[in-house]
């Protein structure tokens, strides 16, 4: 009954031993497997990031090609407003070195400029062309400053 008892013992021992093994096997596999699915949790999400980097790239190059045209096109609108403006300056010389002459010719006549219709209108004309003049070249010189002209 000893011998009986002794193998008994021996092979709950061998037993105990097979579990203890087994657990650790396990336990190294699970280790393995937690580590593995970290590992790929966080090269997926790194993936993701670069996707995301390659994204706004490809946005900022877009809005930067898009910023250029839009300022290409306002510097040229803002040379085609200085241009309108200067042009409308000089025919304001024009006119007001017509309406001079106009002035002394009348009074040579013994006549108010005031009495002409032309004149009248002349004066209208340029007054308000003074006006338009002084409140666009404001914004234009704001919009010169804006597109660095």
């Amino acid at each position: 009954m000893k011998k009986v008892e002794s193998i008994w013992a021996e092979l709950s021992a061998k037993s105990q031993e097979v579990e203890n093994t087994q657990e650790v096997e396990l336990t190294e596999e699970q280790v393995e497997l937690a580590s593995a699915k970290e590992l790929n949790q966080l090269y997926k999400q790194i993936d993701r990031k670069i996707d995301g980097i390659k994204s706004n790239a490809d946005k900022g190059v877009k809005a930067n090609q898009n910023l250029r045209k839009a300022m290409e096109g306002g510097r040229s609108v803002v040379k085609e407003f200085r241009s309108s403006i200067t042009d409308v300056e000089a025919d304001i010389q024009r006119l007001d070195s017509a309406m001079k002459s106009f002035e002394k010719s009348i009074a040579d006549l013994g006549m108010s400029p005031k009495d002409s219709p032309d004149w009248n209108g002349a004066n209208a004309m340029m007054q308000q062309a003074q006006d338009v003049v002084s409140k666009y070249e404001r914004q234009m010189k704001e919009l010169v400053n804006t597109f660095s002209l």
